[in-house]
C-alpha cells in the first residue's frame, strides 16, 4: 500500500473516532491551566509575560520556587495556548480541542515513519500505527487540552526518532561518528525542546539509546566495531544529564510536596508495601493497554487499595507480570524487534515508576509513548499467527478488523466523556467509587450550575469516603454560608483548617463567616492567617477592607482595599468598593474621577465603573459626559433597569423632563418596584416638575 494511502486511512480513523469530542468545553485541568491562569487568560507578547511563563511560574500559573508549586515547568505548552488565546481574540475550548487532535493525527502519521525506521517492516509498522491510532488510553491525551504537554512531548520523540535513525542508519548500516557528532547537538537540542513542553521529554535520548543498543545487542561481542555506538552514548548521557540539571535548576533544586491522598502508595511507611504496591500498578498499567475498560480522570485516594503483604492476592497478577517480561528479555536477546518494542514499552515509563515521587497513582497520559511499545508487540504476535496459521488467515483477519472496530468504538463514546465536566465526572463513579475526588467534583460542578441539593449530597459523600478532605470541608462550609446557615458554615470551615492549617482560602473564608456572625476579633485573626500563608491574597485583603468597614475603621478598609488592588488590578470588587466609598464622601468628586480613571486601565469598559463615574459626572453637573456614558453602558447591559433609572435623574436635573420620564418608565418596565424611579417620575406627572 502506498503511504499517501496509509496516511489518509490514519487520518479518517482519527476524525471518525474523535470528531465529537471537539464540540467540548473545558474540563477539569484545563480550568486550573488555562482559563485560572493569568498567564494564559491575560497574558501579553511582552517581556513580563515571557518572563513569567519561562523563568518564575509552573504549568499552573503558580510561582516554581513556592513551597506548594507541584514543580512541572512546560513553558512552550503555556505558550501555545497563549497564542491561541489571541488568535481566537478569547478563550475557545473547541479550536483548543481540534489543534490537540491535529496534533494527535501528526504523531500518528510520523509514528508510521518511525516505526519504518526502527523496524524494517512496513506492514508491521503500519499494523502498530493503526493500533495506536484507536485505542482508548489514548482519549484523556486528545480530548483533555492540558495533555497537549504529551502530544507535544511523543512529537518531539517521535522527530527524534526519525531523525536518529535515518540519519545513523542509512541503508542499514551506521554511518562514521566524525560525521555524526552535529547530528547528535540538534537531537539534544530537540531533546531539550521536549522538556519545555513536558517533563518526561527527559526520557527521549535515554529511549534512543536503548533503541540503538537493542540494534547492535549482537556487535558488543567485538568492542572494535561498536566505538561508534560507545561514543553516541556516552554523548547522549552527557546530554541527559545537562538537561536534567537545567530542569531541576528551574525549580530551585527542590522536590514538589503532593498531598498523601494524590498518590497514597508513593507515600506509605512501609517499604514492602510500597514495593508491592508499585508493582500492582506496573500490572494495571499494562492491563489497561491490554482490557482499556477501566478508564477514568482519576486514580487518587483509596481508588486502588495498597498491597500489605504477600497474602494479597493480587501477588500471582506481578509474578505473572514479571515471569513476561523475563520471557521477552530473553527470547529479544535473540529477536530484536521484541526487545525493541519492551525499550519503548518501559523506558519512557520510567518517570512513572515510583522512583521519582509523582502527584499521581494511574495516569492514562502518561501511556502515550509507551502505548507504542506494546501496539508493537500486538502487530508482532499478529504477523507471527499470519504466518504460522495459514489456514486461519481469514478468521485473523476479521479478527484484527474487529479489534480495531470494538477499540474505536470505546475510544469514540470514551471520549464523549471529556466533552463535559459532568460526563468526565459522572462516568468515573462507576470505575473508581471509593475516589472521594470524584464526588468532591461532581460537588463542585453541581454547584456552579446551582444544584445546591445536589452539591451538598456529593460533598458529605466525600467526607464520609475520606473524612479529612478539607477541599469538601471548607466547600461545603461555603455552600452553608450561601444559605445562611452560619454555624453550619462555621464548622465545616473550622474543620478544614484543622485538617490542613496551611490552608489560607479556609481562613479567608472562616473569617467572612466570622464577620457575619459579629465577631469580628475573630475574623481578623482569620485574616491575618490566610494573609501569614499567602502574602499577595487580593481576595484576603478586599474581604479585610469588608470587616473594617464593619468595624467602623473606614482607613483601614481603604488601605486593604487598595492593597487588594495594588496585587490585582483588575479586581473588580475592590475597585467598586473604593469607588463607592469616595463617592459617598462629600467633595470628593476628582478623587472618584481619578481612581475611576484608572481602574479603567485594567477593566476597560467595565459598566460598574462606567456607572459610577457617570453619576460624579452628573452631580458635577457635567451632563453631556454623564449622558455620554450612561448610554455606552445601556448598550452594554441593556436590562438593568437601576441605569435606566439613573439616566433618568441625570435629566431630571438637566430640565430635560420628557426624556427623564422616559428613561424612568424604561427603568419601571425593567422592574416595577424601583421606589425612586416611581416617585420621581410620578412628581414629573402630578407637579410638572
Amino acid at each position: 500500500m502506498q503511504l499517501f494511502y496509509k496516511y489518509l486511512i490514519i487520518i479518517c480513523i482519527n476524525i471518525i473516532c474523535y470528531y465529537r469530542s471537539i464540540d467540548g468545553d473545558f474540563v477539569f485541568d484545563d480550568s486550573v491551566a488555562i482559563l485560572k491562569n493569568r498567564d494564559v487568560y491575560e497574558g501579553q507578547f511582552n517581556r513580563k509575560t515571557f518572563e513569567n511563563i519561562f523563568i518564575h511560574n509552573d504549568f499552573w500559573g503558580s510561582n516554581i520556587t513556592m513551597k506548594d508549586s507541584h514543580k512541572s515547568y512546560r513553558p512552550l505548552t503555556t505558550l501555545t495556548f497563549l497564542i491561541e488565546r489571541h488568535i481566537n481574540n478569547g478563550l475557545d475550548s473547541r479550536s483548543m480541542k481540534l489543534v490537540n487532535l491535529i496534533i494527535h493525527i501528526v504523531n500518528c502519521c510520523l509514528l508510521l515513519n518511525f516505526l519504518h525506521a526502527i523496524l524494517n517492516n512496513r506492514q508491521t509498522a503500519f499494523i502498530a500505527t493503526v493500533l495506536f491510532c484507536v485505542h482508548p488510553i489514548h482519549t484523556e491525551a486528545v480530548c483533555g487540552i492540558v495533555s497537549r504537554s504529551d502530544l507535544m512531548a511523543c512529537f518531539i520523540f517521535l522527530m527524534c526518532g526519525i531523525f536518529y535513525f535515518y540519519v545513523f542508519y542509512k541503508d542499514g548500516t551506521a554511518v562514521n561518528f566524525s560525521y555524526s557528532l552535529i547530528y547528535l547537538i540538534i537531537i539534544g537540542l530537540m531533546s531539550f525542546i521536549g522538556i519545555l513542553f513536558k517533563e518526561n521529554a527527559v526520557m527521549i535520548m535515554p529511549t534512543l539509546a536503548a533503541l540503538d543498543i537493542a540494534r547492535n545487542l549482537k556487535l558488543f561481542k567485538s568492542l572494535s566495531k561498536i566505538s561508534s555506538l560507545i561514543l553516541r552514548l556516552v554523548l547522549m548521557l552527557i546530554f541527559t544529564t545537562l538537561i536534567v540539571f537545567f530542569r531541576l535548576w528551574m525549580q530551585n533544586f527542590s522536590t514538589p510536596e503532593f498531598r498523601i491522598e494524590d498518590n497514597p502508595i508513593a507515600a506509605t511507611d512501609s517499604q514492602l508495601t510500597r514495593i508491592l504496591s508499585q508493582n500492582f500498578l506496573y500490572c494495571f498499567n499494562f492491563y489497561l493497554l491490554l482490557m482499556p475498560d477501566w478508564l477514568s480522570f482519576d486514580w487518587s485516594f483509596e481508588s486502588i487499595e495498597k498491597m500489605e503483604g504477600f497474602e494479597d492476592v493480587r501477588i500471582f497478577g506481578i509474578l505473572v507480570f514479571h515471569g513476561m517480561l523475563i520471557v521477552i528479555v530473553l527470547r529479544g536477546i535473540r529477536k530484536r524487534k521484541l526487545l525493541t518494542a519492551l525499550v519503548l514499552l518501559i523506558i519512557p515509563f520510567t518517570p512513572a515508576i515510583g522512583i521519582i515521587k509523582v502527584g499521581f497513582v494511574i495516569a492514562e497520559r502518561i501511556l502515550y509513548i509507551p502505548s507504542i511499545g506494546f501496539s508493537i508487540y500486538v502487530a508482532i504476535g499478529y504477523k507471527k499467527l499470519i504466518k504460522n496459521f495459514k489456514f486461519l488467515r481469514p478468521y485473523l483477519y476479521m479478527s484484527f478488523i474487529l479489534l480495531i472496530i470494538f477499540h474505536s468504538m470505546k475510544t469514540y463514546t470514551r471520549s464523549l466523556d471529556w466533552r463535559t465536566e459532568s460526563q468526565l465526572f459522572f462516568s468515573a463513579l462507576k470505575i473508581v467509587p471509593k475516589n472521594a475526588k470524584v464526588y468532591y467534583n461532581i460537588a463542585r460542578i453541581s454547584s456552579e450550575n446551582k444544584q445546591i441539593e445536589m452539591s451538598v449530597k456529593f460533598y458529605r459523600h466525600a467526607i464520609r469516603l475520606h473524612p479529612n478532605y478539607e477541599s469538601a470541608h471548607m466547600n461545603l462550609g461555603n455552600i452553608y454560608r450561601e444559605l445562611n446557615e452560619f454555624e453550619k458554615a462555621k464548622f465545616h470551615l473550622n474543620k478544614a483548617v484543622e485538617i490542613l492549617e496551611e490552608f489560607p482560602t479556609a481562613w479567608m473564608n472562616l473569617g467572612i463567616v466570622q464577620a457575619v456572625l459579629k465577631d469580628f476579633e475573630s475574623s481578623e485573626q482569620s485574616y491575618l492567617k490566610a494573609l501569614s500563608y499567602r502574602k499577595n491574597y487580593a481576595n484576603c485583603y478586599y474581604n479585610m477592607g469588608n470587616l473594617y468597614i464593619e468595624m467602623k475603621n473606614s482607613s483601614a478598609a481603604i488601605e486593604h482595599w487598595k492593597r487588594s488592588i495594588a496585587i490585582n488590578p483588575g479586581h473588580r470588587k475592590a475597585w467598586s468598593n473604593i469607588l463607592a466609598f469616595y463617592d459617598n464622601q462629600r467633595n470628593n468628586h476628582e478623587t472618584v474621577l481619578k481612581y475611576s480613571e484608572i481602574a479603567l486601565i485594567y477593566l476597560p469598559n467595565d459598566t460598574n465603573i462606567l456607572f459610577s463615574r457617570a453619576n460624579t459626572f452628573g452631580k458635577m453637573a457635567y451632563y453631556e459626559e454623564a449622558e455620554k456614558l450612561f448610554k455606552q453602558i445601556i448598550e452594554a447591559e441593556p436590562k438593568k433597569s437601576i441605569f435606566y433609572a439613573n439616566l433618568g435623574v441625570l435629566y431630571h436635573r438637566w430640565g430635560k423632563k420628557e426624556l427623564a420620564k422616559k428613561y424612568y418608565r424604561a427603568a419601571l418596565s425593567l422592574d416595577a418596584s424601583l421606589k425612586n424611579a416611581q416617585s420621581n417620575l410620578m412628581k414629573l406627572q402630578e407637579f410638572g416638575e
